[in-house]
């Protein structure tokens, strides 16, 4: 047997016992039927009994062949999903290519039509096919045999680049800006995207029916460009009738004007523009409020999840919202939470506001929060551990570099106590916070009537809240390393600030650069894991976890740090506990670290 001459065309499938028929259609023809073979099951096992019915299904495949050439000759329309289906040609339903629309009266298709064409493509496609009989009624050999054009069909759309794929493509465009009277000339980027999506749309349909075949009817998609819960009905549909009401678009302003009543800085001011910008964005400035469904602002939840942290630099290269999450890698960074819900919460507030106005029914994005699971805030930021820590002091800022700026990590003769020395130092052993520390100027510090040293946080200092005004107790180990009396040295030539190096943004705050700073000193460690959980504001959690660690009560744990106090009274500066009475809660923290080299520099003249 093994001489035998193998019939032309059949092949053995793994997995399978049974021989197959298959043998590629020419491009026009693969293009019109939508799969690239014939591809048939012969019923037999042994290459002996495989002639007979291998000639069989080569009068079937040149009489396929045959059939398609002549409805492409004539136009006519292609027979429809259920009815291939029920020959065994199960193909997505669309009709033969017609010529492109060229009148130019016509509007010309846009970015959010083509995004609207291909997923109301997707939609009708996932509707014929729910309507569908189901799969179990098949024989086996039929069952197989489906699977196998689902395969060759899923193949086929997943590769942009053949010839048979451009050419389904390209009349299924051709079909749908027909019938939403729209034209696109052949190259520009609106017509490059519709192909896109729809190649990408027609491999949804494949891969749903191959989810049907296994017995999962779940109608979702998986693809970021069509993340709209497909139970709902579409949102821009062209088909939607033309609904009175101001668009998106036009009552934005009015939303940020009474948003802006409230009294925020400008530099929330300038955040809420930006979320505002990225919403209109993906919902359209020109879609009119009145048809906003939960379903879209669902949608919108999708995106958002998807999106990496460097989404606006790719949008400022010319990327969209859906185009960014939709080409992301598995796996890849996404936007933090708390961002995340920053989003939703002023989709929310929108929403509120239109509703409030009678834009819209309700405030359809109400309780929408970010897919994943909020992080635990017992964990969302960590303290240094005591080996970090000495590593951190032991790097040439701190025992000699070439400078504090890019040689700040070289080693060199130089000890320059900027604020890349001493803001770690200071943090470490008061608790304040970035901002704060930068902000300070040789008047903060101060002595109590009885002595002792301490910094005062005053009302005039942009602090994070009222709590934040308060008086803490310089640690011994400042004035061990000489900080007071760099302090002064700066006090009797009467400088204003004591980091005017480190620049400060537009909303006068120079937390934001120093923080990039020392993200970039935190790279030259060896932090495996902890490095996404470690930031300049570990060495608060640090402070405070030393706080505990001396048993300090909470009430002056409280007041170090600058947090709420519900309805606890106190006298701070001013109105709550002074130095006086926490010196020793500070005194007590203490760290298994050896700071011996940062006392000589005491001697140091800067």
């Amino acid at each position: 047997m093994e001489d035998m001459p193998k019939p032309p065309y059949v092949v053995e499938r793994a997995g399978s016992r049974n021989l197959y028929y298959r043998r590629r259609f020419p491009d026009d023809v693969a293009a019109h039927l939508g799969r690239s073979d014939y591809n048939k099951s012969l019923g037999v096992s042994a290459w002996k009994d495989a002639g007979e019915p291998a000639r069989q299904h080569e009068r079937k495949y040149h009489l396929a062949v045959q059939a398609a050439e002549r409805e492409i000759h004539e136009g006519h329309e292609r027979i429809s999903h259920s009815a291939a289906r029920e020959q065994g040609l199960i193909v997505p339903s669309r009709i033969s290519a017609p010529a492109r629309p060229t009148d130019p009266s016509l509007p010309l298709l846009t970015n959010l039509d083509a995004r609207r064409l291909a997923r109301d493509y997707l939609l009708a496609a996932r509707s014929e096919l729910d309507a569908l009989p189901p799969d179990e009624a098949m024989d086996a050999q039929r069952r197989d045999e489906y699977m196998m054009e689902i395969e060759d069909r899923i193949a086929m759309f997943r590769s942009a680049e053949d010839i048979g794929t451009m050419r389904v493509v390209q009349s299924i465009e051709a079909d749908l800006l027909s019938k939403a009277g729209m034209r696109a000339e052949f190259l520009s980027p609106e017509a490059q995207l519709l192909r896109q999506l729809v190649r990408r749309a027609a491999l949804q349909i494949a891969q749903m029916e191959r989810r049907h075949l296994d017995g999962d009817y779940s109608k979702g998609f998986d693809d970021a460009a069509f993340l709209e819960p497909v139970a709902a009905s579409p949102v821009y549909s062209p088909s939607l009738p033309a609904r009175s009401g101001p668009t998106f678009g036009e009552v934005q302003q009015a939303y940020l004007d009474a948003l802006f009543r409230k009294g925020q800085s400008e530099k929330t001011k300038d955040r809420y523009r930006a979320e505002m910008k990225h919403i209109l964005a993906f919902f359209g400035s020109d879609t009119r409020l009145a048809t906003l469904t939960k379903a879209a602002c669902e949608g919108f939840a999708e995106v958002i999840d998807k999106l990496p942290p460097n989404f606006e630099d790719l949008i400022r290269g010319g990327a969209d919202l859906r185009s960014i999450a939709a080409s992301r890698s598995p796996n890849s960074p996404v936007l933090s939470y708390a961002t995340q819900e920053k989003y939703l919460s002023q989709l929310s507030r929108f929403c509120g506001w239109a509703s409030g106005h009678d834009h819209i029914a309700k405030n359809y994005a109400d309780g929408l929060m970010p897919n994943g699971k909020k992080p635990d805030g017992s964990v969302a930021k960590m303290p240094f551990e005591d080996d970090e820590l000495q590593r951190i002091f032991q790097r040439p800022i701190y025992s000699g570099c070439r400078n504090d700026r890019h040689g700040f990590s070289e080693p060199g003769d130089a000890i320059i106590r900027r604020a890349r020395y001493w803001a770690p130092v200071i943090g470490l052993f008061s608790g304040l916070r970035c901002g704060e520390i930068l902000q300070l100027t040789p008047s903060h510090f101060r002595v109590s009537e009885t002595g002792t040293p301490f910094i005062v946080l005053t009302k005039d200092m942009k602090l994070k809240n009222r709590n934040a005004e308060r008086e803490i107790p310089v640690h011994p180990a400042l004035v061990e390393i000489g900080l007071l009396d760099w302090v002064e040295r700066r006090r009797s030539r009467a400088e204003e600030t004591l980091f005017p190096e480190v620049p400060i943004n537009k909303y006068g705050d120079a937390s934001s650069c120093f923080a990039k700073w020392y993200r970039s000193d935190l790279q030259h460690f060896g932090l495996g894991d902890r490095r996404p959980l470690l930031s300049f504001h570990s060495f608060r959690h640090t402070f405070k976890r030393a706080l505990d660690r001396a048993d300090v009560p909470e009430e002056k744990k409280d007041e170090l740090c600058g947090w709420t106090r519900g309805k606890k009274i106190g006298r701070r500066y001013g109105s709550g506990l002074d130095a006086d009475v926490l010196v020793d809660a500070v005194t007590n923290v203490s760290y298994d670290l050896d700071l011996s080299h940062l006392k000589l520099h005491r001697l140091l003249h800067d």
